[in-house]
């Protein structure tokens, strides 16, 4: 059985010193020796109950021999007892007569390689030395590796923790999820790596993310901009009924854009005058804005006036009653407000014949007793108002003719 020494560079440095090894270099009885010394030292755990050691060969040559490729690669799968075992062997070429391929390969077999395959700057893959100072830095650095902590449910460093200090994890990874749910990051979880998520879904904000991770951004009117509304005072004219119809709205826009819907209150008809509106606009979500105006219905538009009287009559005609009307939207009163009797004579000059004609008038209305002779003319002048103030003043005038 070899000698057991302590696993400290400088025990190890120490033992090489002090042998003087004559034969050739035969890397491959030394793998094969080194198997049968992990298998005897794993059953010896197994029947101790020692659970989670882990074993590697730290193989230091400075020679050249057939390349023991296929016994480094059986280790990586060592069955002891029906449990497969990884054992990684670590290389250390000594000085200038070691074969650099074969210890690149060993290296790379034993899962222990330094730097990427194809790296220009990766020349050796196993460790080098030349003098016991270098030896010794590459043991340091070996036993280092060798020894620390890794994610696979063992207690590597021998601490009496398991995979502390999440070994091999903390890089970034894709979750599969979506949205934020996507980022996560590697975690030693019951022996082996896994891409845990870093944030967990929440209520969706406006922030270009999708935040509850359900495949869409910024939904359910989160980035939504309320409506603005926008008044005017309007004037108009009055219309039939003597009520007005018109919108107080000044513009009122969604900066989101269309749909939306505008009420106004309290709506058309407007009565004559002054009335307080509101407006409302609403957004597909429900967002409002609302502004308020003055609505004032005008009757600026005067009556019109009729006389209903016909342009002659005859002497028997009267006593004959004419009654004025006087029509406008809003309402308004006919009345007869003065009136005339006369005539031209035979010089072609106009003549007085009140003292002939036998006329009153009250209200709307005018009544010719007697129209005189023929040939007399009666005006009368009929004014129409509305309640606005709004006046038509209309002449009226019929001739008194000879009944034919």
């Amino acid at each position: 059985m070899p000698n057991q020494i302590e696993s400290t560079p400088a025990a190890i440095a120490a033992t090489l010193n002090s042998v003087n090894p004559t034969d050739g270099t035969n890397l491959i009885a030394a793998m094969t020796t080194s198997q049968g010394e992990i298998v005897r030292i794993t059953n010896e755990d197994i029947a101790a109950s020692v659970v989670g050691r882990r074993n590697a060969i730290l193989l230091i040559t400075d020679g050249q021999a057939s390349c023991p490729i296929a016994q480094v690669t059986a280790l990586r799968t060592l069955d002891v007892g029906g449990t497969i075992f990884d054992v990684k062997t670590y290389v250390i070429g000594f000085g200038s007569g070691v074969s650099a391929s074969c210890l690149n390969s060993m290296a790379v077999a034993g899962g222990t390689e330094r730097c990427q395959l194809g790296d220009p700057d990766c020349t050796y893959q196993y460790y080098t030395a030349d003098n016991s100072t270098e030896l010794q830095v590459a043991m340091t650095e070996i036993l280092n590796l060798a020894t620390a902590e890794e994610c696979n449910g063992l207690d590597d460093d021998c601490d009496g923790q398991i995979d502390e200090g999440n070994p091999g994890g903390g890089g970034a990874c894709d979750t599969g999820n979506v949205g934020v749910c996507q980022a996560g990051q590697w975690q030693c979880l019951n022996g082996a790596l896994q891409c845990e998520q870093v944030v967990q879904p929440s209520a969706e904000v406006c922030n270009g993310m999708d935040d509850d991770c359900d495949g869409e951004v910024d939904e359910g009117g989160v980035c939504n901009q309320p409506p603005v509304a926008l008044c005017q005072d309007v004037t108009i004219e009055a219309g039939a009924g003597c009520v007005g119809c018109a919108s107080i709205d000044s513009g009122s826009y969604d900066p989101d854009g269309p749909p939306w819907t505008v009420n106004e209150t309290p709506g058309c008809d407007y009565p004559l005058g002054q009335t307080s509106a509101s407006l409302t606009i609403t957004d597909p979500w429900g967002a409002t804005d609302t502004c308020a105006a003055t609505v004032n219905v005008v009757d600026t538009t005067a009556p019109t006036v009729a006389c209903n009287a016909q342009a002659t009559i005859t002497p028997p005609d009267a006593p004959i009653t004419f009654t004025a009307t006087s029509a406008d939207v809003c309402g308004s009163t006919a009345q007869v407000v003065s009136y005339d009797c006369w005539a031209i004579n035979g010089a072609g000059k106009r003549i007085d014949k009140k003292q002939s004609c036998v006329v009153s008038f009250s209200g709307d209305q005018l009544t010719i007793a007697d129209s005189g002779g023929i040939g007399d003319n009666i005006e009368w002048v009929v004014e129409g108002t509305d309640g606005s103030g709004n006046t038509t003043s209309v002449t009226c005038h019929l001739e008194v003719v000879k009944k034919k």
